[in-house]
């Protein structure tokens, strides 16, 4: 009776083991910043300075998809002079959830390249809120701009319209 008693507890402490190791295995996996979890919408703004021109300020929205490109738009200011901007570009994210954009090209409302920049990021708050700063900004004739600009930048909620299930199992808008 003892012999089997001890072999049913061995049986539930390995078992109780493994499933808490899992659930930390889970956990870890679940944790890393990655590109799917940075994928999303988000509003923020810029603040800083283009030495030698004056203040840019900016506003607007921006969209990171799962495979590393993003698009968005913004009004901007620059040393008082205030315009619409779209911009597109790249990202890279690291486990640790610091990452960079990588020749984000910004343009006015005509498509015109207006600038090209990179940036040093960092997301927290389980990578809802994003911060970064301009590590280069470049002119399309080459010259370079020396900045001091960072960006703020908060992931939006999900503004999903209430949906059902319709006859096939899919979901499909109540609007």
């Amino acid at each position: 009776m003892k012999r089997n008693m001890a072999s049913a507890l061995l049986v539930i402490v390995l078992a109780a083991t493994f499933v808490v190791s899992m659930a930390a295995t889970a956990k870890g996996a679940d944790s890393a910043c990655s590109l799917a979890r940075a994928a999303g919408t988000y509003g923020f703004s810029t603040n800083g300075t283009v030495i030698g021109v004056g203040p840019r300020v900016s506003a607007g929205i921006f969209t990171l998809d799962s495979t590393g490109n993003l698009t968005g738009k913004a009004t901007s200011s620059l040393n008082g002079a205030v315009a619409g901007e779209t911009f597109a570009g790249a990202y890279t994210i690291n486990p640790d959830c610091t990452g960079t954009f990588n020749n984000l090209e910004i343009r006015d409302l005509s498509a015109n390249l207006l600038l090209t920049i990179t940036a040093a990021l960092a997301w927290d708050d389980n990578m809802k809120h994003l911060r970064a700063i301009f590590t280069s900004a470049t002119l399309p004739n080459g010259t370079s701009l020396p900045t001091a600009i960072s960006a703020d930048a908060t992931k939006q909620q999900d503004r999903g319209v209430p949906t059902e299930r319709n006859a096939a199992g899919t979901k499909a808008g109540m609007y």
